[in-house]
């Protein structure tokens, strides 16, 4: 079982978070922001991620560390 904390800064007037996952829920986490990535339409006309693929970015760098451990 994962325990992801998530600080209060990643989000707008919103505690902290903590989550508790099972290794198969991880994977499936780090499998959707991987999908939603590669198939992002929001991207700007010069090729540029949008906020949220920066935030998805994030969020998955994160996760693959605590899957990593």
């Amino acid at each position: 079982m994962a325990t992801l904390f998530i600080p209060k800064e990643s989000f707008v007037k919103t505690k902290n978070l903590t989550v508790e996952l099972t290794p198969v829920e991880l994977q499936l986490l780090l499998q959707s922001l991987s999908h939603c990535l590669a198939t992002c339409k929001n991207k700007s006309p010069k090729g540029e991620p949008c906020a949220d693929c920066n935030a998805a970015k994030a969020l998955k760098a994160r996760l693959e560390k605590v899957a990593a451990a």
